[in-house]
């Protein structure tokens, strides 16, 4: 894809993007998924945060570049793009918007995409197909009953030992609740953590981070291991500053 002329933002354009976000018009165009790309790195880093995931699951599968990785609701591929260029290339992304997936394809021919609902189940995947399963600010584009669907099918789909990674971003609450008010999906960190541990995962670290223009975006990274037994707790904290 031909390199194109960074698009510069201001507070404005971003309050812009706010308001529509959750309409459908923010990707239906390629134009318009590359804004809200740049947006995803210039207000709230998330360049960063994948690079911070990608280092973690080094630490996590120390010397495994070929691990099996699944990341739902990918978007444009800023998070995929960052586990591709660092080697991690056995990856299958979804998302719900065609015009997303097509942005990231350019980017990556030879990953498999899939378009689909994260709300939704995923048939042509099969029990233990993963080790590593995340989705990166999508809690808000999830319902209620989606959620637990998410949930269930990342328990399925993991194999034992597979970590759920899954970013609950603070500014998602808000988001969330001015659109679907409470019969929106859990978007705490801790109720998303009851959830994961009822659906029998263990919480194996649970940083909070600090990222974003100015530092302003808080984050609490839930990382749920799969098939561990015993009661659940959080065996790792800390916080950080993602630069």
């Amino acid at each position: 894809m031909a390199n194109k002329k960074k698009r510069r933002f201001t507070w404005f354009s971003l309050a812009k993007w706010a308001v529509t976000d959750g309409k459908g018009i923010n990707y239906d165009t390629e134009e318009r998924s590359e804004v809200y790309d740049q947006i995803a790195i210039d207000y709230f880093h998330r360049d960063r945060l994948a690079k911070f995931l990608v280092d973690k699951t080094g630490e996590w599968f120390p010397g495994k570049k070929d691990i099996r990785i699944c990341e739902r609701a990918a978007g444009g591929g800023i998070v995929t793009n960052t586990f591709y260029d660092a080697g991690y290339q056995n990856i299958r992304v979804s998302d719900i918007s065609k015009t997303q997936l097509d942005v990231l394809s350019e980017k990556l021919p030879n990953i498999k995409t899939i378009e689909e609902d994260i709300n939704t189940k995923m048939p042509d995947v099969g029990d233990d197909e993963f080790d590593l399963m995340l989705e990166v600010g999508a809690t808000r584009y999830m319902t209620r009953s989606g959620q637990q669907v998410f949930i269930k099918e990342a328990k399925r789909a993991l194999a034992e030992g597979g970590l759920l990674l899954w970013p609950v971003m603070l500014v998602e609450m808000p988001l969330t609740w001015v659109k679907k008010g409470m019969s929106g999906p859990v978007t705490s960190p801790w109720g998303i953590k009851k959830l994961l541990e009822n659906e029998g995962f263990f919480i194996k670290e649970m940083p909070f981070l600090w990222h974003g223009k100015m530092g302003i975006i808080a984050t609490y990274l839930l990382v749920a291991e799969n098939g561990r037994e015993g009661e659940s707790r959080v065996t790792k904290r800390y916080r950080k500053i993602l630069k």
